[in-house]
C-alpha cells in the first residue's frame, strides 16, 4: 500500500470526476501538488516559494499549469506527527471528444527540495543553498467515453448530450 501523503516531503494527487461520460460531456480534472514546509532544527523557514523548487524541464504536468492556486494545510504522518504543507492546485474541464477511453495524466514531478538556505544576493529574502532531489508521480486516469444511447432517442436527435439551461 502507498504511504500516507503526510509522510512525504513532496506528493502529487490527480482526481478526475466522473469516471464515465457520454461523448461531448466534460470531466473535471484536478491536480494537487503538496510540498511540506521547510523546518531546519525544528524552526519553520519562512520560504513560500516552494512551487519554484519544481524542475519544470524534468517534470511532466499533462494538461495542468502553469497557474496554480495556493493554500496551506496541516497533514498527519503515519507516526501521528503533524506537518504543514503548501498545496498547489489546478483544475481543468476536459471535454470528451471521441468515444472510447480518454486518458488524463500521468503526472511526474522532480523537485529540488531545500535543506539549507542563505540570504539572497540582494538581501531581499532567502534562497536555497543546498537541496535534495525528490520525485513524485500520479498515475493516469482513464475515463470511459460512451456514445449516446440509441434506445429512447427522439426522432429529431441532433447529437446534443448533457444538461442545458436557457
Amino acid at each position: 500500500s502507498a504511504r500516507p501523503e503526510g509522510d512525504e516531503l513532496l506528493f502529487v494527487r490527480l482526481d478526475v470526476e466522473p469516471g464515465s461520460v457520454f461523448v461531448t460531456e466534460t470531466v473535471q480534472a484536478t491536480l494537487t501538488i503538496g510540498i511540506r514546509r521547510v523546518y531546519i532544527q525544528d524552526q519553520l523557514v519562512e520560504y513560500n516559494e516552494l512551487l519554484q523548487t519544481i524542475d519544470a524541464r524534468a517534470s511532466t504536468l499533462s494538461i495542468f499549469g502553469p497557474r496554480f492556486n495556493a493554500s496551506q494545510q496541516w497533514m498527519t504522518d503515519s507516526a501521528g506527527q503533524r506537518h504543514q504543507y503548501l498545496l498547489y492546485r489546478d483544475t481543468k474541464e476536459v471535454r470528451a471528444e471521441e468515444i472510447g477511453q480518454m486518458q488524463i495524466g500521468p503526472v511526474f514531478l522532480r523537485a529540488n527540495y531545500p535543506t539549507a538556505f542563505r540570504r539572497s544576493f540582494w538581501g531581499s529574502g532567502l534562497e536555497p543553498s543546498r537541496t535534495m532531489r525528490l520525485s513524485a508521480r500520479a498515475d493516469a486516469y482513464i475515463v470511459e467515453v460512451k456514445s449516446a444511447p440509441v434506445v429512447g432517442r427522439p426522432d429529431d436527435y441532433t447529437g446534443a448530450i448533457g444538461r442545458f439551461t436557457m
